[in-house]
């Protein structure tokens, strides 16, 4: 099994989540106004397409901080920078999987 850091250390830049999280938000807030107006599946999808797609983001921010953490030295871990980036490279496919 791969350990995960539970904390993203050094802490990504709060100004770049938290902005990709209120939009987040407020696209899901959107999503959910069409629908209840009755708009039409294909503005709905849409929409879903454009919220997928800010989570698609935010989630290559986070698991490309969380690699580059990861193959940056550190002295204290004993395996190689290649094979800790190999570890954190189990990221990426858990978000782009249907």
């Amino acid at each position: 099994m791969v350990e995960m850091v539970t904390s993203l250390q050094p802490r990504l830049a709060v100004p770049a989540v938290v902005g990709r999280l209120r939009r987040i938000e407020g696209q899901a807030c959107a999503l959910n106004r069409m629908y209840e107006e009755g708009r039409s599946a294909e503005d709905l999808v849409d929409q879903i397409a454009a919220l997928r797609g800010a989570l698609l983001g935010l989630g290559l921010v986070i698991a490309g901080h969380e690699i580059a953490g990861r193959v940056a030295a550190d002295p204290l871990r004993a395996s190689s920078p290649s094979t800790r980036a190999a570890e954190a490279s189990t990221l990426l496919p858990r978000l782009v999987r249907p």
